[in-house]
């Protein structure tokens, strides 16, 4: 589709005594955003088999200041609709996510509320996205049948929990050139790391609770993107690794037995499913925007009817205790989880500057075409209603790269070739965390199936291990070492296929996860991305 279908929306910022749109003061205290302009996609495609007249659009920030265990980090997701609502006329509504991580030692903290228009404010051009300017607030917008505004204020439990409100101004400006250009339907495989922890307290009680030890995370799942309807989804099916340990830090009161911590998840996001292509299920489709291959985001999913969401995740504690929204679970419940999902191009990160920024070296992201990576959170909210007793997994700038698979046949069984790229995880030292990059490269003896790999400048460590290439698949895993530093790497991934300007497309790029771990409590896990000339 022509970049023409894309528009470029500049929003300003007043009311919530911040610089950083939706969000307030004591959240933004990191400093330092990079935020994008919105970033929208005209309406087109079917759901329920009846045409979209819905544009979709995006807009995210984030902010990591230092390097090691004093950075500071948050990120924020909005996503949302215009659409023509048969009172207000056209509308855009829609909501906004984000996490924190303050300090050393403090667990992520995280915002949310609602982002709709002012009552019939807005004006759109042929392709159904606004024009000229029009404002917003935290109020909630319910399209037909319900057509109605409900006052609502915003929430953060950064620096203490608070309500509050903003309001912002959006103003078109001049599309990008080749915005939204690149809009193909995409079925990618995905991997996906970080580090949680697990928050226990009374919830009719305490503000505040008790923080588990860092929980190193990884997993596989999907990433799909729909063209004609500008919607994405991603499920990522997650566990702890390697398994939870007991033991809270030292700040918390030890309980014994220890209380249950997060063991796995299903994270799912968005509002676009392959097997459910015109969205009979009902996501609400307000939690997604896709406007081209690099630039897509997402909140958490759920099922909208009149006025309710209905969250779709499901996580499952160490004492096999699984939690999820269904209808007649009455002993447990998951509810008001903060989830958000973006690309780093989408926020400036898929860049030398920002990864060298993070490291103890120059790291140059690979230069992947078809492979994406970005960025993840997580806080959850579920409660064992039978003993009353609330669980948080909070989880901020967590790693994800996805690709499309390639095929096993198309892997050659001679010759070699060296792919190169970055590496990016969260890391534990001590309780404190922080994000951290590093170079990537792997030495692929195509005949031999195996690969040398090195991760270079990776929280000023230097990791180099062999991998082997499963047989019959385009998989390969293997083992790390750092030498003195008595640090190890685990690594798993995957072949993916390349972009037009790759010379041998069908196996031209390739990502994964790493588990990290070493003496003194020291964890990590992310992703890493590589592609051949």
């Amino acid at each position: 589709m022509a970049s023409t279908s894309a528009a470029y929306a500049l929003t300003t910022t007043a009311g919530a005594g911040s610089a950083v749109p939706y969000l307030p003061p004591s959240f933004v205290a990191s400093g330092n955003y990079t935020v994008s302009p919105i970033l929208g996609y005209r309406a087109g495609g079917l759901s329920n088999g009846l045409p979209v007249t819905t544009s979709r659009v995006l807009q995210a920030g984030i902010s990591v200041v230092g390097n090691g265990p004093q950075q500071t980090s948050g990120i924020f997701v909005m996503t949302g609709d215009v659409f023509n609502d048969a009172v207000y006329g056209w509308t855009q509504t829609g909501a906004f996510q984000a996490t924190t991580l303050l300090g050393t030692l403090q667990g992520a903290s995280h915002a949310s509320g609602t982002v709709s228009s002012l009552p019939s404010s807005i004006t759109i051009d042929s392709n159904g996205l606004p024009t000229g300017s029009f404002g917003t607030n935290q109020n909630r917008f319910d399209g037909a049948p319900l057509s109605v505004y409900t006052p609502e204020t915003a929430f953060t439990n950064a620096g203490g929990q608070q309500n509050y409100t903003f309001t912002q101004t959006s103003t078109r400006t001049t599309t990008p050139p080749g915005l939204g250009s690149d809009h193909p339907n995409a079925l990618m495989t995905a991997y996906a790391g970080g580090i949680l922890q697990t928050v226990t307290f009374n919830p009719s009680t305490a503000l505040t609770g008790s923080s588990s030890a860092p929980i190193p995370i990884s997993g596989v799942g999907s990433v799909f993107l729909q063209g004609n309807a500008s919607r994405m989804g991603a499920t990522f099916n997650v566990a702890a690794v390697p398994p939870v340990a007991s033991g809270l830090l030292a700040a918390a009161v030890v309980a014994s037995p220890p209380p249950p911590q997060f063991q796995s998840a299903t994270f799912q996001f968005g509002s676009a499913s392959p097997s459910d292509l015109t969205n009979t299920q009902g996501l609400n489709s307000s939690h997604s925007a896709y406007i081209d291959r690099t630039n897509f985001g997402a909140r958490g999913a759920t099922l909208y009817s009149n006025g309710v969401n209905v969250e779709i995740s499901s996580v499952t504690d160490t004492n096999g205790m699984a939690f999820a929204n269904s209808a007649g679970n009455t002993a447990t419940s998951l509810s008001q989880t903060a989830l958000l999902l973006v690309t780093a191009n989408t926020v400036g990160a898929n860049s030398a500057k920002f990864l060298s920024s993070i490291s103890s070296t120059s790291v140059t992201p690979c230069t992947c075409e078809y492979t994406q990576w970005g960025f993840w959170s997580v806080d959850t909210f579920r409660t064992d209603q039978g003993r009353n007793i609330g669980y948080s997994d909070r989880g901020n700038l967590l790693t994800w790269v996805a690709g499309i698979p390639a095929n096993a046949a198309d892997i050659p069984t001679t010759g070699s070739a060296t792919y190169t790229g970055h590496a990016v995880a969260n890391i534990s030292s001590n309780g404190s965390q922080y994000i951290a990059a590093g170079t990537f490269s792997n030495n692929v003896n195509f005949a031999t199936r195996t690969g040398q790999v090195q991760v270079g400048g990776l929280d000023a460590t230097n990791y180099s291990g062999t991998v082997n290439l499963q047989t019959g698949s385009a998989a390969f895993g293997g083992s790390l070492s750092s030498g003195a530093s008595a640090r190890n790497m685990s690594m798993s991934g995957q072949f993916f296929q390349g972009g037009p300007t790759n010379t041998t497309p069908l196996y031209g790029e390739m990502g994964g996860t790493i588990s990290i771990s070493g003496p003194n409590n020291y964890i990590g896990s992310g992703i890493f991305a590589g592609r051949k000339p």
